[in-house]
């Protein structure tokens, strides 16, 4: 097993937990826009707890990724008497590549895999799902993209 695959498990268990939020955040919310509950309601406040709800889910999945990212970051320290590196150094490389298959595998495919079964169960064309997927991955990586930029440069 090389280094990188073994700083990814190591990285999935530690974070298990917060992973596991981050996933029933995303379902939840892909259950919230699939179903279309709150354009069928004809209830005033059945609907005003619907957009409520609708609105404070994407608040949590960005708090849930501010939370994650830089405890992912900053698990291996890069310098400082606590380093990992004076036991076991880890190539930048490597630690660079698992931490990315980290992000890339389980915050960047998981809501975009969410956005196209909703796209392909509500009807829209490959054409247009093809079309949104960029989309879809600039938003999500200009998040996490700033995120972990931020988490690197803190202490």
């Amino acid at each position: 097993m090389n280094m990188t695959t073994h700083v990814f498990k190591k990285d999935l268990r530690h974070f298990r937990i917060l992973l596991g939020l981050w996933t029933s955040l995303i379902v939840f919310q892909a259950v919230l826009v699939g179903t279309g509950f709150g354009a069928a309601a004809e209830d005033l406040v059945l609907q005003t707890v619907y957009s409520m709800i609708s609105m404070l889910v994407p608040v949590l999945q960005a708090i849930a990724l501010i939370v994650l990212i830089p405890l992912l970051t900053q698990d291996e320290p890069l310098t400082g008497t606590t380093a990992f590196w004076f036991t076991r150094p880890i190539p930048r490389g490597e630690l660079l590549a698992s931490k990315s298959l980290f992000i890339g595998l389980l915050l960047v495919l998981p809501p975009l895999a969410a956005e196209i079964i909703i796209f392909v169960f509500n009807g829209v064309t490959s054409t247009h799902i093809l079309l949104a997927i960029p989309e879809i991955l600039l938003q999500q990586l200009g998040l996490i993209l700033s995120i972990w930029i931020l988490a690197a440069l803190t202490p």
